[in-house]
């Protein structure tokens, strides 16, 4: 009797993290889970290099690939470093996850 609960409350767990992660996937791929990241990226961004970086639009195809458009990255001088239309990059997210770049 008690296993059979235990075993019961280890599946609630298990559907339960399931169901966030599940979210979490579908959360990034709204237009509203992408502006929000993006904006934490590019706060994180600014705040680390104490330069000036925006980004128009992120758009992230999970999990083979992220495109940034309109990426504009300054340096301490604000001469441009980079400034990208459309930057497309393939790589496997799940690797990224993993600590691995691909």
């Amino acid at each position: 009797m008690v296993l059979k609960r235990i075993l019961k409350i280890f599946l609630w767990i298990i559907a339960g993290i399931l169901l966030l992660v599940i979210g979490l996937v579908i959360f990034i791929n709204t237009p509203a889970g992408q502006n929000y990241l993006k904006n934490k990226v590019v706060a994180y961004l600014k705040k680390k290099t104490a330069t000036e970086i925006s980004l128009e639009k992120l758009n992230i195809n999970f999990p083979k690939s992220l495109e940034l458009n309109k990426f504009y990255v300054a340096d301490k001088k604000n001469d441009t470093l980079l400034y990208a239309d459309r930057l497309l990059v393939d790589m496997d997210m799940w690797g990224l996850l993993k600590n691995k770049v691909e």
